[in-house]
């Protein structure tokens, strides 16, 4: 199966639009959001933050990612880190590799920003994904008051 991945970062783009109504709905069964341009503001407010979307040769959308760059501080100390907020596949996608792909992209996509840290939160659903691509556990590492997922 072919696909092809696109790098966003104006998230007013028809296509992210779509991936993350796709996401919520389709996937989630979330309904009831009356105004996407709000989402997109809060989107676009964050500074350094991209999103990713895999889409198959049928034009439809397989995965999305959104990402950010932050700053964590813990006492005199600050660190930038590659926050990966969301990762996504479509439930019909699933065991193709297109999470490690896209956690791939994602990655190349902070080096190129000279950050080679990246963090996601541990309490999201695909933890195995993040766990086979070398990611683990850091309770050194605080966001959201809950420690993190940590590739380094």
């Amino acid at each position: 199966m072919n696909t092809s991945d696109f790098i966003l970062t104006d998230f007013s783009e028809e296509l992210f639009i779509n991936a993350f109504k796709q996401m919520l709905i389709k996937e989630y069964g979330i309904t009831g959001i009356e105004n996407y341009e709000l989402l997109q503001k809060k989107f676009e407010s964050i500074d350094d933050s991209f999103a990713l979307v895999k889409k198959g040769d049928n034009n439809e959308i397989e995965g999305l990612v959104m990402a950010k760059v932050i700053k964590l501080s813990k006492n005199d100390f600050e660190a930038v880190y590659g926050y990966i907020n969301t990762l996504w596949i479509s439930n019909n996608c699933l065991r193709l590799d297109y999470g490690s792909q896209l956690l791939e992209l994602c990655e190349e996509q902070f080096k190129k920003r000279k950050i080679t840290q990246f963090i996601a939160d541990s309490d999201i659903s695909n933890v195995e994904l993040f766990r086979n691509n070398n990611y683990t556990r850091n309770k050194s590492i605080m966001h959201n008051g809950q420690a993190v997922l940590c590739k380094m």
